[in-house]
């Protein structure tokens, strides 16, 4: 029995199950039941043939073109959750409701791909397409079949495990990416999905740069930017939401991409994710990893994956001049070494506005004293060990020791299972440290607690949020709070697409099938918002793993969620919750005068400006900062997340515990 290869497209006898032209076996391109059957004839002109690859939001099959007589690429619109297909046949089935909608927009922007892709139907680095059409209720892109193999590929097979590349040899190809860009973002195209995986190396020796699908108009906003992900790869400015950061993403946007790149080609190593990098810079520079790299290459990549916009090279032409060495490389690592606070406050260019800086900061904080002097003095400092405070209190205590030297703090961390026994058996021998953490600790059962009602005199409450209650609790508790915890909502806006900005009910959001989760700190509160008990509170770690559609949580697992599900949550408010002052402090007494004084200095620079930057900003503690200007700066880094929630402090119902 004569049959066809679904591979060559030649004919062969069935008998020996492999086609005796290729070696292709039938059945061995792991088909789905749910894809287009081998054989299928598209418009009357395109064979279906073997499965090339399937993700997501498609399929791609090998084909013949009857018509032109060569084979082809043929990429099909099927997206998963939304459509399915009765194994055998050809239509999709399409799902109803929101995932109906979802389809029906994420067709448009699957023919928008075909139609932008069009246009470089003769670029040498662009993947050709041929044509694209509307069939059995989805959409088809026939493009020119590439011979090779992806970049991704490349680097895990073809490089003896090193996954490295030459220098040559990655610059030539990020040249080739050039190229492609180049003629693009003339055309006001940003492509937002370069990355290995995107790259093609044929057998030709051609490169080509593919996969449109991401790709969005950046010179009007008549197109939407939808947030398009590729972790390591994209930018900070593809985690922004579709607002008015919308002009954010431009040529520097594929620029970074290209960047991130060549340095997995150099080094091997996928770079760390550029949100993370904002909040902390720790990415080292490629020829760190790898001596040989060229630093007129190191430099180019650097500068290339800056991490705020205005740092990179703004056009294509100025990274290519860079890598045919034709123009020196104007580094950053200056520039990023002196705004590195500001990249880590998410406020580019605009040091000079932000109050919050060591030297400015402590100065003015100085000058709120009438005595700037210390007489000698030590003393210690007892907090919880464990938590990002232990690295902004040393970074604290150097930058206060630097302007008292006569002063030495010792900082002394003690496990969270004893700490409450050690402070009550200090006090007990009547040997409280001068100062400690004591969030959880009933002062009223301590004999050698002392009053903070000089640090409360000194300080500018109005500069804080201290209700006149809050402050009379803490005046009777001898504690000074440091920092506030506040309950809100986390939702998964993959699962999701609830668009209020607060959450009275659970019933609202999560409808009859939705699933909830809750921190173990806040699991008591969530029957307010759940009367009926109609949602049983699953564990946080549901949420983090995709499969609960709302988390109740504190602003503390903030961190925690942009790691899990980036570019895929959204905080709302939780409708009457109440915040908590945490990060609480108290004095010990003592019968050295200079100790107690130093200690109530160090406890009102806790309050600072430049503090509570160190806690909540630059080591993101636990928490929010309870100084206004620091609660500002921090609104303005994650303006996208915090927004809504910080948008009026002073109405937040803030208590001591």
């Amino acid at each position: 029995m004569i049959v066809k290869c679904y591979d060559c497209f030649q004919d062969y006898d069935s008998g020996s199950g492999v086609c005796p032209h290729c070696g292709f076996a039938a059945g061995s391109d792991h088909r789905e039941p749910n894809h287009l059957p081998a054989g299928t004839l598209l418009q009357d002109r395109y064979l279906i043939g073997k499965v090339c690859g399937f993700g997501g939001f498609g399929v791609t099959y090998k084909a013949y073109d009857r018509q032109l007589e060569h084979t082809v690429a043929i990429k099909e619109y099927f997206p998963n959750g939304a459509v399915n297909r009765v194994p055998g046949t050809e239509q999709v089935v399409l799902f109803t409701g929101s995932r109906l909608k979802e389809y029906q927009y994420g067709l448009e922007r699957f023919l928008d791909e075909a139609r932008m892709t069009a246009r470089y139907v003769s670029h040498k680095n662009i993947v050709n397409v041929f044509d694209y059409f509307e069939a059995n209720k989805t959409a088809y892109i026939v493009m020119e079949y590439l011979d090779g193999i992806d970049l991704a590929g490349f680097l895990e097979t073809a490089t003896n495990g090193t996954e490295k590349l030459s220098a040559d040899q990655a610059t030539d190809i990020a040249l080739n990416v050039c190229n492609a860009l180049k003629t693009i973002h003339a055309d006001g195209i940003i492509h937002r999905d370069i990355s290995p995986d995107n790259i093609y190396l044929c057998l030709n020796d051609s490169i080509k740069v593919y996969d449109f699908g991401a790709a969005r108009f950046s010179a009007t906003q008549d197109h939407l930017l939808t947030v398009i992900l590729k972790p390591g790869y994209a930018p900070v400015e593809q985690y922004v939401e579709q607002d008015e950061k919308i002009g954010t993403q431009g040529p520097w946007t594929d620029i970074y991409a290209l960047g991130a790149t060549m340095y997995k080609m150099v080094t091997g190593v996928k770079p760390e994710e550029s949100m993370n990098r904002k909040i902390k810079d720790e990415l080292k520079e490629p020829i760190e990893l790898e001596p040989s790299v060229p630093q007129y290459l190191n430099d180019a990549i650097m500068r290339a994956m800056a991490v705020e916009p205005h740092l990179r090279f703004q056009t294509v032409e100025e990274l290519e001049a860079v890598l045919k060495q034709e123009k020196k490389v104007v580094t950053v690592k200056e520039t990023i070494r002196r705004k590195k606070r500001v990249r880590a406050l998410g406020i580019a260019g605009a040091a000079a506005a932000v109050v919050i800086g060591a030297g400015c900061v402590l100065a003015g904080f100085l000058r709120q004293h009438s005595n700037n002097t210390l007489k000698p003095a030590s003393f210690q400092v007892w907090y919880r060990s464990g938590s990002e405070a232990e690295k902004a209190l040393e970074e604290i205590r150097t930058e206060f020791c630097s302007n008292y030297p006569d002063v030495t703090i010792e900082l002394l961390a003690i496990q969270p299972e004893s700490y409450k026994s050690q402070l009550a058996e200090a006090d007990a021998y009547g040997n409280l440290p001068a100062l400690f953490q004591s969030d959880g600790i009933d002062t009223s059962l301590l004999t050698a607690v002392a009053s903070v009602e000089p640090v409360l005199k000194h300080t500018d409450l109005p500069h804080y949020l201290y209700s006149e209650d809050a402050a009379a609790q803490m005046r009777l508790q001898n504690k000074v709070a440091a920092g506030f915890e506040l309950p809100v909502f986390y939702l998964n806006t993959a699962d999701n697409s609830f668009s209020g900005k607060e959450i009275a009910q659970l019933g609202e959001v999560l409808g009859t099938d939705g699933k909830a989760a809750a921190s173990d700190a806040q699991r008591a509160l969530f029957p307010q918002f759940d009367p009926e008990g109609r949602y049983p509170a699953e564990p946080a770690a549901q949420f983090y793993e995709g499969k609960a559609d709302i988390l109740l949580a504190g602003i503390a697992a903030f961190p925690e969620v942009r790691s899990a599900l980036p570019g895929q949550y959204k905080l709302l408010r939780a409708s009457g919750a109440k915040g908590t002052y945490i990060n609480c402090w108290s004095l010990g007494t003592s019968d050295v005068p200079a100790e107690e004084k130093a200690a109530q200095r160090f406890l009102e620079y806790l309050l600072s400006d430049n503090a509570q930057d160190f806690f909540y900003i630059r080591h993101m503690s636990a928490g929010l900062p309870v100084n206004r200007t620091a609660l500002d700066v921090y609104r303005e880094v994650y303006q996208n997340d915090m927004s809504e929630i910080l948008a009026d402090p002073d109405s937040l119902q803030i208590e001591l515990e």
